[in-house]
C-alpha cells in the first residue's frame, strides 16, 4: 500500500473511455479522498458496497418520500456516483486488482443505477400521473444501462484485448480531435443520467427532459454499437 507521500508523487491515470469532462469534478474529488483513505484498512469493495447502500436508500427517498422533500436525494445522488470513480482509484492507488472486485464494482454500478433509475420512473408517475412519462423513464433506464454495460464488458473495465477487441486512450476517438472533444462532453456517462435525473426531480419530470433522455440514450448506444462492430471487423479483417 502507498504511504501518503508516495501517493502524492504519484500519478493515478484514469482508465481509457473514464476520462469525460463531465467526471473532472468527481476524479478530482475521488483522488482527494483517495489520499486519506490509503492509510486506512478500508478496501475498494468497501466502497463499492457502501456506494450500493448509498443507491438503496436514496432509490428509497425518491420512490417514496413525500414530493417536496426529494430533493433531499440529490446529494446522495452524487455520493453515489463519487462512489463509481472512489472504488477504482483507491485500487490503483494501493494496488488491489482481482476479477471478482471488478466484477463487484461493475456489478454495484450496475444494481445501483437500475434501482435509481427504477425509483425515478415512479417518482416522475407519482407527479405526473402520465403512464407515457412513467413508460419513457424505463426505456431511458433500459438505454442507460444498456451503454453502462456495453462499456464495462468492452473498452471501460476489462484489459485491452478482451473478447478481440484492441481498444486504447483513442478507440472511440482517434480518428477526429472534434471528435474526441464531442465525445468527452457530451457522452452519455453515468454521470449524465445522474445530473438528468436530478434536473428531473427539481423540474418535477417534465415530459420533453424524459424524452430527451431517450432520445440522448438511443443515438450513444446506436453509435456505441456501430464503433464496436466495426472495430471487431477490422481486427478480423487484419487476421
Amino acid at each position: 500500500m502507498l504511504d501518503g507521500k508516495e501517493y502524492l508523487q504519484k500519478k493515478i491515470k484514469a482508465k481509457p473511455f473514464t476520462k469525460l469532462y463531465i467526471r473532472y469534478p468527481f476524479q478530482i474529488t475521488a483522488l482527494a479522498i483517495v489520499k486519506i483513505l490509503v492509510r486506512t484498512p478500508v478496501t475498494p469493495n468497501m466502497v463499492s458496497f457502501a456506494g450500493l447502500f448509498v443507491a438503496f436508500f436514496t432509490s428509497l427517498i425518491i420512490a417514496f418520500a413525500d414530493s417536496r422533500y426529494v430533493f433531499l436525494a440529490i446529494p446522495l445522488l452524487f455520493v453515489f456516483d463519487l462512489s463509481g470513480i472512489l472504488d477504482g482509484t483507491l485500487a490503483r492507488a494501493t494496488k488491489i486488482f482481482s476479477p471478482f472486485g471488478s466484477w463487484i464494482g461493475i456489478m454495484a454500478g450496475r444494481i445501483g443505477y437500475m434501482m435509481i433509475g427504477t425509483a425515478f420512473a415512479w417518482y416522475a408517475y407519482k407527479v405526473t400521473r402520465s403512464a407515457i412519462i412513467l413508460t419513457l423513464c424505463f426505456i431511458a433506464l433500459i438505454l442507460r444501462e444498456a451503454i453502462g454495460t456495453l462499456g464495462a464488458i468492452t473498452i471501460s473495465k476489462m484489459p485491452p484485448g478482451w473478447a478481440d477487441i484492441q481498444y486504447s486512450e483513442g478507440y472511440l476517438y482517434k480518428e477526429s480531435k472534434f471528435r474526441r472533444f464531442l465525445i468527452k462532453m457530451f457522452f452519455y456517462g453515468a454521470t449524465t443520467y445522474t445530473l438528468l435525473i436530478c434536473l428531473g426531480i427539481v423540474f418535477k419530470a417534465p415530459f420533453y427532459l424524459i424524452l430527451f433522455m431517450v432520445i440522448y440514450g438511443l443515438f450513444t448506444y446506436i453509435a456505441m454499437l456501430l464503433k464496436i462492430g466495426r472495430s471487431v471487423r477490422s481486427i478480423k479483417l487484419k487476421k
